[in-house]
């Protein structure tokens, strides 16, 4: 059994503005702080990593074109190892592509998440 959950704080400077479950293991909500809107993605893969992408792709280029930043979190089920690292999207956008792992292994869905 398991679940997915989307809460926030109780502070009047962030708004919800709408939380939404797209599809098993899937959720998006769209917080707004000030004049700032955040798109916060949660995910759980379990099968069919691709469309599950496909879908993170979308949000983040529609989020692009209504200047949202996103976030994404959750379980992809996915073994990177070392490979992959972070953006920071700045001022200027800054790839970083080191990332430390005690678990040097990496697998089909790692390989595919990172690329």
């Amino acid at each position: 059994m398991g679940g997915m959950i989307m809460g926030k704080r109780r502070k009047r400077e962030i708004e919800v503005e709408e939380i939404e479950m797209v599809e098993n293991g899937m959720m998006t909500g769209t917080l707004k702080s000030g004049e700032e809107e955040w798109r916060i993605v949660g995910i759980y893969v379990n099968e069919n990593l691709e469309r599950k992408i496909e879908g993170l792709k979308k949000w983040m280029e529609e989020s692009k074109e209504e200047g949202r930043r996103v976030v994404i979190g959750g379980d992809f089920n996915a073994r990177t190892g070392e490979m992959g690292g972070r953006v920071n999207m700045g001022e200027e956008e800054k790839i970083i592509k080191s990332r430390n792992s005690k678990d040097k292994k990496i697998n089909r869905e790692g390989r595919r998440l990172v690329e």
